[in-house]
């Protein structure tokens, strides 16, 4: 998602601005996320180490608790 995409997005259907910045940040932390997914089944498919994109993913989860 680009900078116009998050910002379209987080305002459609919000009544809050700050819950729906909130609410934007997330959805693209998860895309992260799944991007890291996607890579440690690329791995695990070639029999590669996969801590790396564990790691990737764990960190950018724990972006979304602080």
């Amino acid at each position: 998602m680009n900078t116009e995409e998050i910002i379209e997005t987080s305002i459609q259907g919000h009544a809050s601005i700050r819950n729906a910045i909130r609410w934007a940040i997330q959805q693209e932390r998860e895309a992260c996320v799944e991007l890291c997914v996607l890579a440690e089944k690329m791995c695990k498919a070639v029999d590669l180490p996969t801590t790396g994109a564990e790691a990737c993913a764990a960190a950018i989860r724990a972006r979304g608790n602080e």
